[in-house]
C-alpha cells in the first residue's frame, strides 16, 4: 500500500499533484494507492486516478491502519482455531490408543507409555500455541506504537519535499522576471519575438508587461 499524501495549501501548491506523468504513473502502479492531497474541498487529478481518495492525509492514514481491536480480533481468532486444532488431533490420538487397547483385551504397559508421551505432546503444544501468540501480540502493539510515527515522519519528509520543488518552481515564473522591467514581444501569430531580425517596419507586435498587455508597431530597426 502507497499513501500519496500531502498538507493543504494554495492550487499552485497542490499543481504538482496534476502532472501527467505523475497520472499515468499512478495508473499503472502494481500497488494500491491512496490518496490524500489537500484538505476534503481540494481535488487533484491524482484523485481520480488513485485506487481510493481520502479526503485528507489524517483520513489517509486512518483508512490503511486498522484498529488495535481488529488485530486483537484476529489474533484471538487464530488462537481458537489452533486450540481446536490441536484438541481435535488429541482426541484422534485418545481414540486410536482406545481401539490398540480394545485389540490388546487389556490395559498394557505400551497404551499406558503411549498415552503418558501423548499427554506430554498436548502439554508441549498448548504451551507453543501460547507462546506463539503472545510474541505476536507484542508484536502487534511495538508496531502500533511505531507505526504512527513512522507515518508522521515520512508525511513531514514529503511535505518538506513538495514545498522546495514548489519555491524553485515559483522561481521559474516568468511574471517574476516582468515584474523586473522586462517585456515579452510576439508576432500576431503568437510567435515569441527574440532578435531584431524577426521584425520589419511596420510590423505590428504585441508586448506582454507584468501588469497587462500594448500593440506596438515596429517604426525602426537598428
Amino acid at each position: 500500500m502507497i499513501l500519496l499524501v500531502r498538507g493543504g495549501g494554495s492550487m499552485e501548491d497542490l499543481w504538482a499533484f496534476n502532472d501527467e506523468q505523475l497520472a499515468r504513473t499512478l495508473a499503472h502502479s502494481p500497488v494500491p494507492i491512496v490518496c490524500g492531497v489537500g484538505h476534503e474541498t481540494d481535488f487533484t487529478i491524482a484523485d481520480f486516478v488513485a485506487d481510493l481518495r481520502a479526503p485528507t492525509p489524517t483520513a489517509a492514514a486512518e483508512l490503511v491502519a486498522q484498529p488495535r481491536e481488529v488485530w486483537l480480533g484476529a489474533i484471538d481468532g487464530a488462537a481458537r482455531r489452533l486450540q481446536d486444532a490441536v484438541f481435535r488431533r488429541l482426541d484422534q490420538q485418545s481414540q486410536r490408543l482406545d481401539l490398540t487397547a480394545s485389540r490388546l483385551g487389556r490395559p498394557s504397559a505400551l497404551v499406558g507409555r503411549q498415552r503418558l508421551r501423548l499427554a506430554s505432546s498436548a502439554q508441549r503444544l498448548q504451551l507453543s500455541s501460547h507462546h506463539f501468540l503472545k510474541q505476536r501480540q507484542q508484536g502487534l502493539q511495538g508496531l502500533q506504537t511505531t507505526l504512527p510515527v513512522a507515518m508522521q515522519r515520512g508525511l513531514s519528509r514529503r511535505e518538506d519535499r513538495l514545498q522546495r520543488a514548489s519555491l524553485r518552481l515559483g522561481l521559474l515564473d516568468p511574471t517574476l522576471v516582468l515584474q523586473r522591467g522586462y517585456a515579452w514581444l510576439t508576432s500576431q501569430d503568437g510567435e515569441t519575438i527574440t532578435s531584431v531580425r524577426q521584425t520589419r517596419a511596420g510590423q505590428l507586435v504585441r508586448a506582454t508587461f507584468a501588469d497587462g498587455e500594448l500593440d506596438l508597431t515596429v517604426t525602426n530597426i537598428t
